[in-house]
Order: C-alpha cells, then sequence, then structure tokens
C-alpha cells in the first residue's frame, strides 16, 4: 500500500485482474494514470507522424543525392548541381500529396477510436 499523499494512481497488474467491470461505473472515465499515458502516447505518435512534415527538407536532400527521381533529367541537368527541376518538381508532388494523407489517415483513426473504443480500434 503507498503512503498517504503518495500519487501513485496506477493499478498494479494483481489489481487490474482482480477487478469485475462495474455496470453503474461509467467506462468512458479514463483514470489519471491512464489519462497520463494516453497524453504520452499521443505526443509520442504526433512527434513521429510530424517528422514527415517537418524533416522533409532533410529528407528531399537526401532522396536528390541519391538520385531518386533522375531518370526524366538530362546530362547536362545533373552534372551542374546534380538536381533538376523535374526531379524537384516529383518530390513537391510526393511531399503534397503525403502531408495531407497523414493528417487525413489521423483524423479517421481518432473518429474510429471515439465511436468504436479502445478493443476494436
Amino acid at each position: 500500500m503507498p503512503p498517504k499523499g503518495s500519487n501513485n494512481d496506477c493499478p498494479t497488474l494483481a489489481d487490474t485482474k482482480s477487478e469485475e467491470p462495474s455496470s453503474t461505473k461509467d467506462s468512458r472515465v479514463l483514470s489519471p494514470c491512464r489519462r497520463r499515458i494516453l497524453v504520452a502516447v499521443s505526443v509520442y505518435v504526433m512527434i513521429i507522424s510530424s517528422a514527415q512534415a517537418f524533416g522533409w527538407i532533410s529528407l528531399s536532400i537526401i532522396l536528390t543525392r541519391e538520385g531518386h527521381f533522375s531518370e526524366n533529367c538530362t546530362q547536362q541537368e545533373l552534372s551542374e548541381d546534380n538536381t533538376c527541376d523535374r526531379q524537384q518538381e516529383k518530390l513537391s508532388q510526393i511531399f503534397s500529396l503525403a502531408t495531407p494523407l497523414v493528417w487525413i489517415g489521423e483524423f479517421i483513426g481518432g473518429q474510429l477510436l471515439d465511436h468504436l473504443g479502445q478493443k476494436f480500434v
């Protein structure tokens, strides 16, 4: 048993096994511990998914150096600075398509989680 005044409100594994679901208890109310865990996981997912948007400049430099989408460029364009306009247009198209798709996917996933609950999503 934790001492009085401690902020240890997370149940242990033994506590969760012995608990029976109560029909009178609202199943949508989260304990403070689970709420903190949910916030931590949400922040982690946001950091991982925002890397696609905020890290794109570094990634596009790497993709350009490795020669992705350079098949549409002439040798003269590539010899100057190893990039060409058509290559940059392709990389911009990928970014323009991927960014809204990530956010739309997160929105749909959040709506499914809200409506179906944690057990189904």
